[in-house]
């Protein structure tokens, strides 16, 4: 594939790799809705969540 400058590799990238984002986003969201509806009443001393999305280096 032929770039036209090197911005259009970035985009290229952010454009493969929003799919996946995006899924994670979701999934995580649905978890701490699910937490928050079982721990209705209870404090919740849930920890922030690492997202790790692998990304190959061309």
């Amino acid at each position: 594939m032929v770039h036209l400058d090197q911005n259009t590799h970035l985009y290229e990238k952010l454009l493969e790799f929003t799919p996946q984002v995006v899924d994670k986003i979701q999934q995580l969201l649905q978890s701490n809705q699910k937490n928050n509806q079982q721990g209705q009443g209870q404090q919740s001393n849930q920890q922030p969540q690492d997202i790790n999305i692998k990304v190959d280096a061309d």
